[in-house]
């Protein structure tokens, strides 16, 4: 078994604490305590009995904990633990050791979690989640969530010492109670499960499909007829080399149906035991090595047996979760759409901090109705509230690198001299990019800016070698941007097209809101359009004099004749270069409005997925990433106008 990271090591030593303080009380000491990992998985929540020698007796209870998501600089940590129930725990990054400073953090997530409430469910640190643990604290009954935790507050600014309980490591931590909702994360890992069902059905399936060659195609592919005559080969190449082995134990060999039952069992990655009692002596560990030899020498078969049955799991996954792929993807929309209506950004928008507001038990089939369920959040701390006249607050510079972009990691002031009109739209936009991602994730169970993530650590440690210079940090800003969504772009078209064919056969028919909430932003988009392409004609007096033929052109005719009918036998000085270029960007305006025009249409009725990633990824990237910072015509493409180019020039 793994030795425990030393944060997770803190947290069992933390409860390994608690619980002798709720068996012994805090001044008494066991005998001995100790923790005991008794289940491991990557993928599940890792066992510990805690265990108490008191005298002669012992004393045993259970507790589980799994890290939420993968570490970010500068950003807390989070640990799903059940002991009693289901917690969060979560972990500054950098110790807090003063009650202010700790209640401070607390209040600002209990304000923001006010704010979207009741629109939005959110889990927040309460102090009252331990201390109603500790024996000796007592704390009043019959009050509101909210008068508890002011009984919390005068508990621990009255008794010092009971500080101590909310510390792990010296550090205030921050408890949360998870109760019996789902973690979001879970959710979608178990719609994509692959493992464990292919072991299945290599046992449960294929000893039926491989005796007949049309019942293997129906089952996995028209395409799998070599994979079937490979089985074919090794499964006889198995019998003939058991019948000689028998031959060697006189003739005494393994019946049958255990034959097959062993070779399926070794193809599906188990160990299987084998009756020994009518076997010769030795037998049983030769059959062992017989078919360790087999899969040594048929690697290449059996890598492509494993292929076709990987993709035959991939499809009945996708197919008995299709509803619930539309119903989750509607839901990620749906919490879009109410954190804009309540101006709120999350900024750090991950499956790892959402969870399912309803409690699911075994009735998983609900996620297909997503009016019977909302998505709930669970960490709050590098969100953002907007209020009216007021500049907005500086939020925690700080994102999980697969869902963020570099807006995320530079203060509020560069950002609002690079985007002058309003911050408001970019850290919303930030959540978009995050949706995007999750919704990849949520259709084809695989992480979409994996490669563009990896920019971010980078982009980080720039920003801070450039230091508080205003201006270096701004010519950082537009150089990384143009290398992020130059990767960004290329990753999500690279992926969409992989996965293209499951992705377009989720089709979403959108709630009347939600069109006209993501129709908004290209109407908004559209409107910004016309008013550059009237500025950009007001800053040249010799296109103001071409006002009308210019916006009544289109796009096409701006790029292919313009030139020859507004410029010809003009002198080539800087005056009518700068006027050329400015209008290869009125064209590319003129392009976006048509593009703009047609999306608008398709939103209007069903869509597909595919469509719907690409349209809002490109939304984030028009608004993030001004086309004047990219020298390069073809870094102003977004990648719905790519996948999707405009099918008219008409306006």
């Amino acid at each position: 078994m793994h030795k425990a990271t030393a944060d997770i090591q803190s947290i069992i030593d933390y409860f390994l604490h608690l619980f002798t303080i709720q068996v012994l009380g805090p001044a008494k000491k066991p005998d001995a305590a100790e923790a005991v990992r008794i289940s491991d998985n990557s993928t599940a929540s890792t066992v510990y009995e805690l265990k108490l020698r008191i005298g002669k007796t012992d004393k045993y209870r259970r507790m589980s904990i799994l890290p939420i998501g993968e570490r970010v600089e500068s950003k807390s940590m989070c640990f799903s633990v059940i002991y009693d129930e289901p917690l969060v725990i979560k972990i500054p990054p950098h110790p807090i050791t003063e009650l202010s400073t700790y209640l401070a953090h607390i209040k600002l997530e209990h304000r923001i979690a006010k704010r979207l409430s009741p629109a939005i469910s959110c889990i927040f640190p309460r102090m009252q989640t331990i201390l109603k643990k500790l024996p000796f604290v007592r704390l009043p009954g019959g009050l509101t969530p909210e008068e508890t935790e002011n009984a919390c507050i005068a508990e621990l600014r009255g008794k010092p010492g009971v500080q101590q309980y909310l510390k792990i490591n010296n550090s205030f931590v921050y408890f949360m109670e998870l109760s019996r909702h789902g973690f979001f994360n879970q959710v979608i890992e178990s719609m994509h499960v692959v493992k464990e069902r292919m072991r299945s059905d290599i046992l449960q399936s294929m000893p039926e499909a491989f005796t007949d060659l049309p019942t293997f195609k129906s089952l996995y592919g028209k395409h799998s007829a070599r994979v079937y005559l490979d089985l074919c080969r090794l499964y006889a190449d198995f019998e003939d080399r058991v019948d000689r082995l028998s031959g060697k134990h006189g003739n005494t060999g393994v019946a049958p149906y255990q034959r097959r039952q062993w070779f399926f069992s070794r193809i599906a990655g188990f160990r299987p035991e084998i009756e020994a009692d009518d076997l010769p002596e030795g037998l049983p560990e030769k059959l062992h090595e017989l078919t360790d030899a087999l899969i040594a020498e048929n690697r290449q078969s059996l890598d492509n047996l494993y292929k076709t049955v990987h993709t035959r799991i991939q499809r009945k996954n996708f197919q008995t979760n299709r509803l619930r792929i539309k119903g989750l993807t509607i839901s990620v929309l749906e919490l879009l759409y109410r954190l804009n209506q309540q101006r709120v950004a999350i900024r750090d928008l991950k499956p790892d901090n959402m969870f399912i507001d309803r409690q699911l038990d075994a009735a998983e089939h609900i996620l297909a109705d997503p009016s019977t369920y909302g998505l709930g959040l669970i960490d709050l701390e590098t969100a953002v509230c907007f209020n009216k006249e007021e500049k907005p607050p500086q939020p925690l510079l700080a994102g999980t690198p697969p869902f963020a972009t570099p807006s995320h990691v530079f203060p509020n002031p560069i950002l609002q001299r690079l985007y002058p009109e309003s911050l408001e739209p970019i850290f919303y936009l930030q959540d978009w990019y995050a949706a995007v991602a999750i919704i990849f994730h949520i259709i084809n169970g695989r992480v979409l800016f994996a490669k563009t993530g990896r920019l971010m650590p980078e982009i980080i440690r720039a920003r801070r070698n450039a230091g508080k210079n205003p201006d270096r940090l701004l010519r950082m800003y537009t150089n990384v941007s143009g290398k992020f969504w130059k990767t960004a772009i290329a990753e999500f078209i690279e992926k969409i097209k992989r996965y293209q064919k499951r992705t377009e056969s989720v089709e979403i028919s959108f709630p009347h809101h939600l069109k006209t909430f993501l129709a908004g932003a290209a109407y908004k988009e559209k409107h910004q359009l016309e008013a550059d392409i009237r500025s950009r004609i007001n800053r040249h007096s010799f296109l103001d004099r071409r006002r009308d033929e210019i916006l009544k052109a289109s796009p096409r005719s701006l790029q292919k004749s313009i030139r020859e009918k507004i410029l010809l036998g003009s002198r080539p000085d800087s005056q009518t270069a700068d006027a050329l270029q400015a209008l290869y960007a009125i064209a590319h305006a003129k392009y976006r409005i048509v593009h703009l025009q047609e999306s608008i249409q398709r939103i209007s009725s069903a869509a597909d997925a595919c469509f719907i990633l690409s349209f809002m990824l490109e939304r984030v990237f028009y608004t993030m990433h001004s086309p004047d910072w990219s020298a390069d015509p073809s870094g102003r493409k977004g990648p719905c106008m790519t996948l999707y180019p405009p099918r008219t020039d008409k306006i």
